[in-house]
């Protein structure tokens, strides 16, 4: 079950009124249908109770983070999915950002940018869906075009980022449609029973090694490798993949066209030879290399090494104590103390505890202090 909520912008030269929100309801009505058809009844979308209302300003670019944001102000943070609407765009494709992966194998590194977003890691990511006011639900055939693109958006979330190996086991990219940056499937890929609404084609035999792009359903879904980089589908519930492999740009394919070429078969075998298994972790681990230039991510990875003859500590690379213990000593106005096996370095003068380095007559420990005593601070050894 994913979680979403419905969010309508507008401006004050474009105010929302009540047909807006109108049509936003009977969309979310339509797309939660849409989307069990789609994953086969494995999943649902549960949406949020009416539509949340945002104000923008008017000639300003939309800032994504402050809009996430705003919107976590007044609203619960329980939603994996933020669908935004708006009342003045007019041209343009609808975006999607990911803001949160968790999921191992599919073509994409783990991050969590969440909290930039107001959520404490629970949101996935962010539709930009462009003005309610183009969305025509007047005809069978328009509705499933703006279901389609709904769908496809929110599925950019797992799809389409994978590559796999070939025969050789050297790395490919031929799933995907270089067109707009491989992050849809490539037009040469046959869309079998259910066309993906993240990419393929219908393709038929010609003869003689020719294939004809023909008209598919405009009803589209969700292909089995669709489902199993979503965690829907076991790699043994996924069929072999068909891809006609042609030297005809892709750019220049389109319903009608003839090209030449063959059928390459490729296992979901060869996707996970490449880009590991499918693994969904609700806690992923994230690495953080924050303020760190050397140690452990967190993750078991590396924030970078030190160079020869430095220790690293608490993420930092420093110099071996020597002779210098935990408690320290004074160069001058130089406090110098080993801490976890590195020597520590602070100049007491630049220091807001400063400006004197000295010893604490109880402890023993140096420190940076306001105020000095004499003869109350040990030399640092060789210094």
């Amino acid at each position: 079950m994913f979680r979403v909520a419905v969010v309508l912008l507008d401006r004050p030269d474009a105010p929302a009124v009540q047909e807006d929100f109108e049509k936003l309801e009977s969309l979310k009505l339509k797309f939660k249908d849409r989307f069990e058809w789609a994953t086969g009844g494995r999943a649902s979308v549960v949406f949020m109770q009416g539509i949340a209302s945002l104000q923008v300003p008017a000639g300003q670019p939309l800032d994504w983070m402050e809009i996430a944001s705003r919107f976590h102000e007044t609203h619960p943070d329980a939603y994996e999915f933020l669908f935004l609407f708006d009342t003045f765009t007019e041209t343009g494709p609808s975006l999607f950002w990911s803001v949160r992966n968790d999921t191992l194998g599919i073509g994409q590194e783990l991050h969590d940018d969440s909290e930039l977003y107001g959520s404490n890691h629970v949101l996935l990511g962010m539709t930009h869906l462009k003005s309610i006011r183009l969305f025509d639900l007047s005809t069978p055939e328009t509705t499933e075009m703006h279901l389609n693109a709904m769908l496809h958006e929110m599925v950019h979330r797992w799809c389409a980022y994978v590559d796999y190996r070939d025969e050789n086991g050297e790395l490919s990219q031929d799933l995907r449609n270089p067109m707009d940056g491989f992050i849809h499937w490539s037009k040469f890929m046959l869309g079998g029973d259910i066309r993906s609404v993240m990419g393929g084609m219908s393709w038929v035999p010609a003869g003689d090694g020719a294939w004809l792009a023909v008209p598919g359903d405009p009803k589209k879904g969700l292909a089995p490798i669709d489902l199993y980089l979503m965690g829907l589908l076991s790699p043994e519930e996924v069929p072999d993949m068909t891809l006609i492999v042609s030297d005809t740009p892709q750019e220049e394919v389109n319903v009608g066209v003839l090209v030449t070429g063959y059928a390459r078969t490729v296992s979901i075998g060869q996707v996970i030879a490449a880009e590991g298994k499918v693994t969904c972790l609700p806690d992923a681990c994230i690495p953080d290399c924050g303020g760190k230039t050397c140690g452990d991510d967190g993750c078991g990875g590396s924030c970078g090494g030190c160079p020869v003859g430095m220790l690293c500590a608490g993420g930092q690379c420093g110099e071996p104590c020597g002779d210098i213990g935990t408690q320290g000593c004074c160069q001058g106005a130089v406090l110098r103390k080993c801490s976890n096996g590195i020597l520590w370095i602070e100049d007491c003068g630049l220091s807001k505890n400063g400006p004197y380095c000295v010893k604490d007559q109880t402890t023993g420990i140096h420190g940076c202090s306001p105020e000095q005593t004499p003869a109350d601070s040990e030399a640092c050894p060789g210094r």
